[in-house]
């Protein structure tokens, strides 16, 4: 080869080089991943493991219909009249159902558990005050013990309505962080798995 023409593809490679390097589309402050804002890293929204969990609820609930009775358990934690139901299998409580009244306001949440584990809470509450009466209901769902998606409903009440009229409201992807999410449920979570530890010996989590 003659040297002038190696010095011209020397010449040529050294600038297809500079090129590539310096376009726009290897430019690498172009191809960086914006990072997820913090408020929004803590909303709750993975839709694959609510899949997941509403397979395990369905299964749940279906080996709860064949059986004849829960157990039952006192609950005067909040008011003297509350009570408490469980399902067991395999001697071990898997759908724990808690009615709490305190006059004005009805509060039933019922607790989902496999494993041990607490995998979905459906969360619903009737509050009767005349000024501002309304219902709502919240669908928790768990992925060791941290909350992964929930998803709400809530309905003014006019007066004399039937708190059942939330049935006919969609369910909407909720917008609250897991902390204020946490603050419904932690309240009730908390009494429910030691009335059925000392009833049962069974640790809950």
């Amino acid at each position: 080869m003659r040297p002038y023409l190696k010095t011209l593809d020397i010449s040529f490679f050294t600038f297809l080089l500079l090129v590539l390097f310096l376009s726009p589309g290897c430019d690498k402050s172009n191809t960086k991943t914006n990072p997820i804002p913090s408020e929004m890293a803590n909303q709750v929204f993975d839709t694959l493991q609510k899949i997941k969990i509403d397979s395990m609820v369905n299964q749940i609930n279906f080996r709860t219909k064949l059986q004849p009775h829960p157990s039952m358990l006192a609950f005067p934690n909040f008011h003297p009249n509350d009570s408490l139901r469980y399902w067991s299998a395999d001697g071990s409580p898997e759908r724990i159902s808690l009615y709490m009244s305190t006059g004005e306001t009805i509060i039933w949440p019922t607790f989902y558990v496999l494993n041990g584990k607490l995998i979905f809470i459906r969360f619903r509450a009737s509050h009767g005050d005349e000024s501002n009466p309304y219902v709502e209901e919240k669908m928790i769902y768990f992925n060791d013990g941290q909350v992964v998606y929930c998803e709400e409903r809530k309905k003014d009440l006019g007066k004399g309505e039937n708190p059942g009229s939330l049935s006919h409201n969609k369910y909407q992807k909720s917008t609250q962080s897991r902390e204020d999410i946490e603050k419904y449920y932690s309240p009730y979570w908390s009494p429910v798995k030691e009335a059925i530890s000392k009833k049962t010996g069974i640790t809950l989590n």
